[in-house]
């Protein structure tokens, strides 16, 4: 595991931004929502994928559960299917989902990689992110707790953690050439600060 003085999160890497950005082919366009499936499986990526959950965003109108997590350095959104993740969550923990949670550590064990088209990630997920974006997220089909501990991220690490979606790379990637009139990364990083009352994290 790589030392990063920077962002000083313990039993933590950076592999989001690399793992993800490999993944997606600037030169082909999708026709399915689906980018890579077992994206992350036990013999996929090579940096063992523990993420911080950061908070959980909303319910979707069919149970499954949006979310910020992240790695050392980077967030990223990702969504709980109501089955399989959330079923079997839940039936080996014997405790919501959302039951003291945010700010532990997990383990994905297997997750798909997929677009999210704009519109859905603004009325189903609550965020807003620019329309020029291509937005990939994390389908977390089966997870484990890695560290229960709920650890608080002091306020300058986290506003030093940033968005996959306004990396470089990633626009390189998946942006877009016209010009940019909706939310910045700070106005994203408010919207996802806020409260939700459709979910409770304890």
């Amino acid at each position: 595991m790589n030392v990063n003085i920077k962002y000083p999160l313990v039993l933590h890497d950076n592999w989001l931004l690399e793992s993800i950005t490999g993944q997606i082919n600037k030169n082909v366009k999708y026709t399915n929502s689906l980018i890579k499936k077992d994206f992350i499986s036990p013999s996929s990526i090579s940096k063992t994928p523990i993420l911080r959950i950061l908070r959980f965003l909303k319910t979707t109108k069919s149970s499954d559960l949006t979310a910020i997590l992240s790695d050392s350095t980077h967030t990223v959104i990702a969504i709980f299917p109501f089955d399989p993740a959330i079923i079997n969550f839940e039936i080996r923990y014997k405790h919501r989902i959302t039951y003291h949670t945010p700010n532990s550590l997990i383990l994905i064990k297997q997750a798909n990689l997929r677009f999210v088209n704009n519109v859905e990630l603004t009325t189903e997920w609550g965020i807003t992110i620019e329309d020029e974006i291509d937005v990939a997220v994390l389908e977390v089909l089966d997870l484990e707790i890695f560290q229960r501990d709920q650890i608080m991220l002091g306020v300058n690490i986290e506003n030093n953690l940033q968005l996959i979606y306004y990396d470089k790379s990633y626009l390189n990637l998946c942006g877009k050439s016209r010009q940019r009139d909706s939310l910045g990364e700070k106005e994203i990083k408010e919207v996802i600060s806020q409260s939700y009352d459709d979910v409770v994290s304890i």
